[in-house]
């Protein structure tokens, strides 16, 4: 079992170890690596990478923004557009915030194929209204709203739809040190045929899927929001503890 352990949100993957053997035939071969597949698509998630990172750094107090460009000043290339999102963090500086931190996606094919960004930022003495004036006074136009820890994973969702490319290759970027983000806490353990995936008393379920199951395994996952992702009373979350059933063989970690 794999877990991933941010400030406002636990993510566990539980899977069956799958080894392919010299005397399997072609249709075991294709059902086990049907199973291998379903594990690393999600060991491998850019979305699942992206959620942990906001789950784990930032909280109801920051900002969720979109920005996009006008005509004038939209980049005609990606490295353009990213020298324009780092000149607008040294003005957010310039204009008293210290200790900015954010996570970032740029955007460019979709809807008409403009370059755009979302991000989530934090940071001392940053506003909404700071955000809107010293990007809007630049480039272009700011959408921005408060973070909310229940809304990060539908979040994460939308902003990693577009796959990285040759123009965009990272697909994300966040800041550095001496303000960069900070890793969740991965751990990884063999734990035993009959183990169950539960949500802990007083936490939240956020998203429960099983990924892929045939004769020879189960993968699941299983997300939910710790009690400090829930002090936002706006989250909507129906408050249950659900359990999932694994089924299979052998189920560890990777």
């Amino acid at each position: 079992m794999k877990t991933i352990e941010a400030r406002n949100e636990v993510q566990q993957i539980l899977y069956t170890n799958i080894r392919i053997q010299e005397s399997d035939n072609l249709e075991i071969r294709r059902q086990k690596r049907a199973l291998k597949r379903s594990v690393s698509r999600y060991l491998k998630s850019r979305r699942r990478c992206i959620e942990a990172l906001i789950q784990h750094n930032f909280t109801a107090e920051d900002w969720y923004c979109t920005l996009t460009f006008t005509e004038e000043r939209l980049p005609p290339e990606k490295v353009k557009a990213d020298s324009r999102f780092a000149y607008f963090i040294k003005m957010l500086r310039r204009r008293g915030c210290r200790n900015i931190r954010y996570l970032k996606v740029l955007e460019h094919r979709h809807g008409d194929g403009r370059f755009h960004f979302h991000g989530v930022l934090s940071g001392d003495g940053l506003t909404a209204e700071l955000i809107r004036d010293t990007w809007s006074g630049v480039y272009g136009y700011a959408r921005v709203s408060r973070l909310r820890p229940g809304d990060v994973p539908g979040l994460a969702r939308y902003i990693a739809k577009e796959a990285p490319d040759q123009v965009n290759r990272r697909g994300y970027s966040r800041s550095r040190p001496p303000n960069g983000l900070a890793d969740p806490v991965v751990t990884r353990e063999v734990v035993p045929d009959s183990f169950r995936l539960t949500v802990p008393y007083g936490c939240r379920l956020v998203e429960r899927e099983p990924l892929c199951e045939n004769a020879f395994g189960t993968v699941t996952t299983l997300s939910y929001l710790t009690p400090a992702g829930q002090m936002n009373k706006t989250l909507g979350l129906k408050k249950t503890r659900n359990t999932v059933c694994i089924r299979g063989k052998g189920a560890r970690t990777d």
